[in-house]
């Protein structure tokens, strides 16, 4: 892999994460208030709160993990071309496949993931909310 992939890569990759820690932060948060109110009116036994927020926090992954990579990729490449690093990269007889390509190596690993996790993780976090 070259540098400009790599250097792509790990800024992205590390937005990613940051994004999307923040996103499940603010969803757990919203869902613990939820279901926290429900256990006080006594309507959900408090036990079972922080097992049914683990499990929605793994259906609302399907959605939030796609729109950390979207985030990360514009904020990412918003950066680069800020800093002129597209202008220089073009310049040195880059094309724009090179930017594609680190983006799909990314991409691509975390969409097949997303799609295990709709296809099998969804489903059983389901069946275990509804034992509950």
């Amino acid at each position: 892999m070259k540098l400009v992939e790599h250097y792509i890569m790990r800024g992205t990759r590390r937005l990613v994460l940051i994004i999307v820690g923040f996103l499940i932060f603010i969803f757990a948060s919203y869902s613990a208030q939820r279901y926290l109110t429900e256990a006080a009116n006594g309507t959900l036994a408090l036990d079972v709160v922080l097992d049914i927020v683990f499990y929605k926090v793994l259906i609302a992954l399907e959605m939030l993990l796609p729109v950390g990579l979207y985030v990360s990729v514009g904020v990412t490449l918003g950066q680069m071309y800020t800093d002129s690093e597209i202008t220089a990269i073009s310049a040195a007889g880059g094309s724009p496949g090179r930017l594609y390509k680190a983006v799909l190596y990314l991409a691509i690993p975390l969409s097949i993931f997303v799609t295990l996790l709709s296809m099998y993780g969804r489903p059983w976090a389901y069946a275990q909310i509804y034992q509950l």
